[in-house]
């Protein structure tokens, strides 16, 4: 990975690889390969360096400046960084399903401990799962509905009855269709989600 710099952190959770790369400039993010998860210039690392967290913020510009925010996935944290920082009144909910990438990216990421930065160690497929079948209004709403058409597009041989409970993950190269299980996955799901407060 000499591309990258020099690895300057590596560990192993139950999902495999947590890499940092250092090559004086900037540091990345990667979970044991040559893909980068998350990029932050040292000399500014407010700065968001990958063009899809330049892309989501350009987004933000056509709006009101955002009240509150929610992420699917943290990794380095660069766009929970940026929104902070260019939004004060924003509040910024991720979810990440690692621990150990939130630890990573608050020792090796300025990841801020910051009283409107709330980080869950939840799954975003099951939150999303959760609030197309809340009956929620919340935005998170679209991206689930979003997911679900995806996975029924993929998958017509889903009977008619579960094919909007379908959701995919992407596991070693194949998509799995995971159905949604009633009261059981509610109460397993919502019971991560109380940790922070609205």
């Amino acid at each position: 990975m000499e591309t990258l710099g020099k690895e300057i952190y590596r560990e192993r959770d139950e999902q495999g690889w947590i890499c940092v790369h250092d090559d004086g400039v900037r540091r990345y993010l990667t979970f044991g390969n040559q893909v980068e998860q998350s990029c932050m210039l040292l000399g500014d690392p407010l700065r968001p360096e990958h063009t899809h967290i330049q892309a989501m913020m350009l987004g933000v510009l056509f709006t009101r400046p955002p009240e509150r925010a929610t992420l699917l996935g943290l990794g380095g944290g660069s766009l929970a960084k940026c929104l902070l920082h260019l939004y004060p009144r924003c509040r910024v909910q991720a979810l990440e399903q690692r621990a150990r990438v939130v630890a990573v990216a608050r020792d090796y990421f300025a990841l801020p401990h910051d009283p409107r930065l709330c980080v869950r160690i939840a799954d975003a497929g099951a939150y999303l799962a959760l609030l197309s079948h809340s009956g929620s209004r919340h935005p998170g709403l679209q991206v689930a509905q979003r997911y679900s058409k995806l996975a029924r597009d993929l998958h017509p041989e889903l009977p008619g009855r579960l094919a909007h409970l379908a959701w995919l993950d992407y596991d070693a190269g194949l998509y799995r269709v995971h159905k949604w299980r009633g009261r059981h996955f509610e109460r397993s799901v919502t019971s991560r989600y109380t940790q922070c407060p609205n």
